[in-house]
Order: C-alpha cells, then sequence, then structure tokens
C-alpha cells in the first residue's frame, strides 16, 4: 500500500486536501475577526485569534506528517517537490492568517470610519482567492480518477485561473487603501495609520501565497499531459 496511503486512507492525495481544509478553517475566521476589530469588541477578537492558532497548529501537524512521509525514490501520481510546494504555500496561508489574527490584539487600534467600507470589500476578496485556491486543492482526487484531463482537469485550470484574476484585484485594493491611509496623515497618530497598513499588507501576502498555491497545482496538472 502507498505511503500516503497508509497515513491518511485511500487517497494519496488525502494529506494535502486535510490539510487544505485545516488552513481554510484559518480562512473562514479572517471576516468575524476583522468585524471584531472595527466593533472594538476586543473579547470577542481574542476569543477568534486564539481559535485562528490552533487551526494553524493542527495544519502544522499535518504538514509535518506529510513531510516525515514522503520519502525520495517512491511512486508519486505528481511530482514529489509539487506537492512539497503545495503544502508549503498552504503552510503560508494559515501562517499569514494566525499573523493577521495575532496583530489585531497587540494594540487597540481600529480602522478608520471612512475607509471601513472599501476595507470590508478588501477582507471579502481576500478570502474569496484562499477559497478559489483552497478549493481547487480539494479537487485532486476527482483530477486523478481522470488522470489529470478532461473537463474536470479544464475546470480546475479555469479556478487556478480566476484566483490569478482575484489576487491581482487584491493588488489593486491594496494600493487604493493605503494611498487613502496616507492622505489621512496629520488626521490620524502615524502609528495608526503604519499600524492598519501592516495590516493590509499581511491580507495581500495572504494572497500572494493562494496564487502561488493555484500556479503549483496548475503545474501538477500539466506535467500529467
Amino acid at each position: 500500500m502507498h505511503i500516503l496511503e497508509r497515513l491518511f486512507g485511500k487517497s494519496p492525495f488525502g494529506p494535502l486536501i486535510e490539510h487544505a481544509k485545516k488552513v481554510n478553517e484559518c480562512i473562514e475566521l479572517l471576516i468575524p475577526i476583522t468585524e471584531a476589530w472595527l466593533n472594538a469588541d476586543w473579547v470577542e477578537l481574542e476569543r477568534l485569534q486564539k481559535l485562528i492558532s490552533e487551526a494553524e497548529h493542527e495544519a502544522d501537524n499535518i504538514k509535518i506528517k506529510i513531510r516525515h512521509n514522503l520519502p525520495k525514490g517512491h511512486f508519486y501520481p505528481v511530482p514529489r517537490g509539487g506537492l512539497l510546494r503545495v503544502v508549503q504555500n498552504q503552510d503560508d496561508m494559515a501562517d499569514s492568517a494566525e499573523d493577521f489574527a495575532i496583530m489585531l490584539t497587540l494594540r487597540k487600534t481600529t480602522f478608520p470610519e471612512s475607509l471601513r467600507s472599501e476595507f470590508r470589500t478588501f477582507i471579502q476578496k481576500v478570502v474569496m482567492t484562499c477559497r478559489k485556491a483552497l478549493s481547487a486543492i480539494e479537487e485532486l482526487d476527482i483530477l486523478l480518477e481522470t488522470s489529470f484531463t478532461g473537463p474536470e482537469a479544464e475546470k480546475v485550470l479555469a479556478n487556478i485561473d480566476e484566483v490569478g484574476k482575484l489576487e491581482w484585484e487584491v493588488d489593486l485594493n491594496t494600493h487604493s487603501l493605503v494611498k487613502k491611509l496616507l492622505l489621512l496623515e496629520g488626521k490620524l497618530p502615524t502609528l495608526d495609520i503604519i499600524f492598519c497598513m501592516n495590516i493590509i499588507q499581511t491580507l495581500s501576502r495572504l494572497c500572494n501565497h493562494a496564487e502561488n498555491s493555484g500556479d503549483n497545482l496548475c503545474h501538477m496538472i500539466i506535467s500529467r499531459r
């Protein structure tokens, strides 16, 4: 029996899918923790931050098992390096989500009222980008059944393209928000502006990792053709 099958069941992609689902638990908490932050609900914010950190830790444990059970010299349906890169990208997503959550607990500073609507749109786009990337990973079982070809493969590749478009839109939103924050210089404390800029940049990096995950999955699919 395949070594990965012994670890996670019949699917050779079971570990990656399990890891993606755990990372998605971090992602799904980003909007509620953002709302707690914007509403200055510090008790709820702390509670949600702990949940995100717990999910990130559990994702780390799965990542370690994957790395320990991907020895060289074994046959894998796709390149071993591709599998490891996907795991790393997903790990980076969970890390960035946790970084964002922890940052919100460090300083009782909320986002400027005049930019909150735009920030809410931004965070929703960030979550959508990550969901798309992670849902593509969850299609690996079906891709294996279809030998990485046919309509299912084309559907996944289309979703990966969508991840790239969403990441580009997040970049545009990032630049817009940062520019508008800088225009508030003199109206808000400088440290408040820097803090909010760091929050935005952390979320933007999260989408970069999501795009990298999609790109690596794309290469895995192409490698089978």
